[in-house]
């Protein structure tokens, strides 16, 4: 029993020992896992299956059109089977809010009727929505992702709406129909597929607003005898492949829809597409052509289209694209040809095209019979319409102007109509004014010569004087050689005033116009007389005053009136601002100062017509003033007993002596001496110094002197700085050893013989300051010290110290000293994994202890 009493009691002790440690770690794993997130298993729904209207026993709703049968907000894991199947049924039904996942299809909807699915999200299925043989069904706003198969599937059926849906990331398509007829697509978003939107053998849909976009082919598919199908605002860019791609597609309408930036062409019609029309269409920015039309594609209206910026052209039609209309389409800056027709492209009209910023605007190569007419095909690096090798086309009431050459025909060409085509902009050269300047009333004749290399005679020629237009007249009527130029002129009297002039002409296409010349002037000249400046010497205190006299026989006033100094311009004033007839003379005056040095100056007028000046006068002189360098200061600091030279180095150009060089201390002027009384070169420089004791405080210093013409002074300079410097001794530390729970006591002496108390006194532990306290706040004699200290425990470790302090002039710091040598308690933690060896310690030891009494 006692060795039982025993055993309880060690065995308590123990736990009173342990219960503290697991209680702390205890608290440490609640700390670790406060906050984490924790998994559960989330059970989904199952799979659904419904045949017929009967298959939605237990599903809210009746199955009509006010109260539909609703499934929604479910989450199925399909396992390979299809998540939600329907089909057979025409009852109304909504599928919203689910999120399925990892089967066959998301959801099958097959033979349906009445149909909708909303809200709904899809993923790694094989195909995400198939709706097939099914009338009248609505797929709203599902999201569909990364899928191995295809987003939406359609197979057969009509009248289905589809709207607002995202189909992005799925292995084949965002969407898929075949032969489905009727559909409308709106406001979808198709991007990150291999193809976007792909419609097979689909008659009569509407594809209205979709955004597709960065999928691996082409943007939007029609295939396979896809017809009658409207597509109007859609915005198709940046897929690797084409943009709207027409494949064996007739009569399909392509309207406004924008496709930009796409890999291959915006626009392409491949294998006998007819009949199509594609209206106000944007392709621009594509890596091959706007819109291209590749292999028997006949009978298709390509109208008011903008095809800008592609890498290659901007409309292009090849291999036997025959019997197509092109027209009031615009095709700039495009890499090689605003229209191309090639490989046999015959029987294209071309009509009212604009072509300009291009190698080529129009080129026709291999292709014969086209009707080219209308067009401006201008500004093209090259040609404006190039033949290679075509023959009887049309090519008529063109104009390519600005264009290497307006139209060429490159071998071999034959039976070509071209004509009334106007390839040269008519020239304007020669402009010209006589007189230039006239009294008024003069007779002045306007001259130009017209020139067209296309010798087109001109609709007018018009001199436009200030903006008004008069119609000039042939000088010689009889020639009608326009190639070569033709002079016409104008003459007419000017009253007084200003005048500008241009010319502008017609060939009937193209107006030009001349830049504006100024000219003629009508006006009397006004005169400068009587000009000079008072003194014609002085120093850079002297007021200078330059006068002028104006004079004007039309009595203009001056709109301005100024002296160039220098060749810097100063405006001047009238002398008596009462006197306003300038037909006798009106004095203009400007005073100012100058620098030293020689000086010119002119006088400089203007009627506001015609401006005038004098010749350059070589006038006034200043004289040079002294300057004060190179000042010195020495000792920048001391006390009241210290001796402190002021020096400066006093030089003047023209050699004149001083009359006194002073150092002025807080505004009080100091006579200064000649460093070396025998120096008399002034124009090099002479050194002169004053020595005094100052008393404490801070001073400022500045330096003046005086050549007998001007008083010179220097700027005021901080210095020097008198005071008494404060003392630190008998720093010291209490204890130079001690452990984490030692409190260190630091202290030093502080003394001023000027009795300043210290701004700041810092004990410096490693290098980091610390505020000391004044041990006797009554003791406010400084000049006999005062003790200040400082109370700290530290860290583990080896320290060094320092004393700093300042009475607010000059700073003070004591070297730093080693001290103190800090260890840690000798004191053990039992870490948390121990605890039950403690426990186990203490077993075992009184096992051995009652085996030992048993042995006794």
């Amino acid at each position: 029993m006692r060795y039982l009493k025993e055993f309880v009691l060690i065995l308590l002790i123990g736990l009173i020992l342990v219960i503290p440690f697991y209680y702390q770690n205890s608290k440490g794993h609640a700390e670790k896992y406060e906050g984490s997130s924790v998994l559960f298993s989330i059970k989904g729904d199952p799979l659904i299956f419904i045949d017929g209207n009967g298959g939605f026993t237990g599903y809210p709703g009746y199955g009509n059109i006010t109260h539909p049968y609703i499934i929604e907000d479910k989450l199925i894991d399909g396992n390979g089977s299809n998540c939600i199947d329907i089909q057979n049924t025409d009852a109304h039904f909504i599928v919203q809010n689910c999120t399925l996942y990892d089967g066959f299809y998301g959801i099958r909807l097959y033979n349906v009727t009445n149909g909708i699915v909303t809200n709904n999200t899809i993923y790694t299925t094989t195909f995400g929505i198939l709706l097939s043989t099914s009338i009248n069904n609505v797929i709203d706003n599902n999201t569909i992702h990364s899928n191995l198969g295809t987003g939406i599937v359609l197979s057969g059926g009509f009248m289905n709406t589809l709207t607002n849906n995202t189909s992005y990331n799925n292995f084949n398509y965002g969407i898929w129909g075949v032969g489905v007829n009727n559909n409308t697509f709106i406001d979808n978003i198709f991007y990150d597929n291999d193809y976007g939107f792909l419609l097979s053998g689909t008659n009569n849909c509407k594809l209205i607003n979709n955004e597709v976009h960065d999928n691996n082919l082409a943007g939007i598919g029609l295939f396979s005898k896809s017809s009658n199908n409207t597509l109007i605002q859609n915005f198709v860019y940046n897929n690797t492949g084409h943009g709207i791609y027409l494949n064996l597609a007739n009569h399909n309408n392509l309207t406004s829809n924008i496709a930009i930036d796409n890999w291959e062409a915006g626009f392409l019609l491949l294998n006998s597409c007819y009949n199509n029309t594609l209206f106000n269409n944007t392709a621009n920015d594509n890596n091959e052509d706007g819109i291209f039309l590749w292999v028997s594609c006949g009978n298709n209206i390509i109208s008011n289209n903008t095809a800008n910026y592609n890498n290659f052209c901007g409309i292009r039609l090849y291999n036997n694209a025959s019997d197509n209309t092109i027209t009031n389409n615009s095709c700039n800056h495009n890499n090689a040809n605003g229209i191309a027709l090639a490989l046999s492209s015959l029987n294209n009209t071309l009509k009212y095209n604009s072509l300009s910023y291009n190698p080529n605007g129009i080129r026709v190569i291999n292709s014969n019979n086209n009707s080219i007419s209308f067009n401006i095909a201008n500004n093209n690096s090259q040609y404006g319409i190039q033949l290679d090798n075509s023959s009887f086309c049309n090519i008529t009431w063109n104009i390519a102007l600005g264009n290497l050459q307006g139209i060429i025909e490159v071998p071999i060409c034959i039976g070509n109509l071209i004509e009334n085509n106007n390839c040269y902009y008519p020239a304007l050269t020669s402009p010209s004014v006589n007189p230039p300047i006239g009294e008024p009333l003069t007779s002045f004749n306007y001259t130009v010569n017209y020139t067209d290399a296309d010798d087109d005679p001109p609709t007018f020629v018009r001199v436009l004087i200030n903006g008004t237009a008069y119609e000039t007249t042939k000088a010689n009527i009889l020639d009608d050689v326009y190639y070569d130029g033709c002079i016409y002129n104008y003459t007419i009297a000017l009253p007084k005033g200003t005048y500008n002039y241009s010319f502008t002409a017609s060939d009937g296409v193209t107006t030009i116009t001349t830049g504006i010349f100024v000219g003629p002037l009508t006006n009397y000249e006004p005169i400068l007389s009587n000009y000079y400046v008072s003194p014609p010497a002085g120093n850079t205190l002297t007021n200078f005053t330059f006068y002028a006299n104006y004079t004007d026989a039309d009595d203009d006033q001056p709109t301005l009136v100024r002296v160039l100094i220098d060749g810097i311009p100063y405006s001047m004033a009238k002398e008596n601002v009462n006197d306003t007839t300038f037909t006798d003379g009106c004095i203009y005056v400007h005073t100012t100062k100058l620098s030293e040095g020689y000086h010119n100056f002119s006088i400089e007028a203007s009627d506001g017509f015609i401006i005038v000046s004098t010749e350059n006068s070589s006038e006034p002189y200043v004289n040079y003033n002294p300057t004060l360098t190179n000042y010195n200061i020495s000792p920048l600091t001391g006390n009241p007993t210290t001796n402190i030279s002021f020096l400066i180095n006093y030089t003047d150009v023209e050699n004149d002596a001083p009359i006194y060089v002073q150092v002025l201390i807080n505004g009080v002027p100091f006579s200064m001496t000649k460093q070396n009384s025998s120096e008399v070169s002034y124009f090099d420089g002479c050194i002169y110094t004053h020595t005094t004791n100052l008393s404490k405080g801070s001073h400022n210093i500045s330096f003046q002197t005086s050549d007998g013409f001007v008083v010179v002074q220097t700027q005021n300079y901080s210095g020097p700085l008198i005071n008494w410097e404060p003392v630190l001794t008998e720093g010291k530390i209490n204890l130079e050893v001690g452990d984490i729970n030692t409190i260190f006591s630091y202290s030093v002496n502080y003394s001023d013989k000027d009795n300043e108390a210290p701004i700041f006194i810092h004990v410096r532990i490693d290098g980091i300051p610390f505020e000391m306290s004044k041990q006797n706040q009554s003791d406010n004699n400084y000049t006999d010290g005062c003790i200040y200290f400082y109370n700290t425990g530290l860290s583990i470790g080896n320290h060094t110290y320092s004393f700093k302090a300042s009475d607010g002039f000059i700073n003070i710091s004591t070297g730093e000293t080693p001290g103190p040598v800090v260890s840690a308690i000798d004191e053990r933690r039992i870490p948390g994994f121990t605890v039950w060896f403690v426990l186990l310690s203490l077993l075992i030891y009184y096992i051995i202890k009652k085996r030992k009494y048993h042995q006794l």
